[in-house]
């Protein structure tokens, strides 16, 4: 396996792994799937990277803009999704350690990532590269009919 830029050409397969989180589970609290063009437009807008292996994509990562605000250009939100046959084979820390080191390196001081507050598989990833707990939203967000709660956590990049 290895991690490598996003390339739109890996927007299909970016699509089919965040539908597949859409589709059957609260990782993603949108209600429909996503285009092929939605992903492509997600990947021009992020530092948005791939693992792949054998020329198969197995999870995606990016980060952008937390807020608009230019009061928050040091702060990213992060992103991060792995498709159902490579869960659990390192693939989330591997991507997450390269948005971690590239945001670091473009000059970001802090890294958020929402997460809701039941995805233990999320929050152990997240745990694990750093990031800790800032607080819960409670009932902030839906999905089939249910209210979610968000977990946020922050890791430091910088000590600035």
């Amino acid at each position: 396996m290895h991690i490598r830029q996003a390339l739109e050409s890996d927007a299909a397969a970016i699509a089919r792994i965040f539908n597949h989180a859409i589709e059957t589970g609260i990782a993603s609290w949108l209600p429909e799937p996503v285009s092929v063009s939605n992903r492509l437009n997600w990947i021009r807008t992020h530092a948005a990277f791939v693992a792949e292996e054998d020329g198969v994509v197995l999870g995606f990562a990016g980060f952008g803009p937390w807020k608009t605000s230019p009061a928050y250009r040091f702060t990213v939100e992060d992103s991060v999704y792995i498709g159902p046959e490579a869960a659990g084979k390192g693939v989330g820390f591997a991507l997450m350690s390269t948005l971690i080191d590239v945001a670091r390196s473009d000059g970001y001081r802090r890294m958020v990532a929402s997460i809701e507050a039941g995805n233990e598989a999320s929050i152990a990833l997240h745990r694990k590269c750093g990031f800790e707990p800032i607080g819960i939203m409670p009932g902030v967000g839906e999905k089939w009919g249910r209210e979610l709660d968000l977990s946020v956590w922050m890791k430091r990049l910088t000590d600035l």
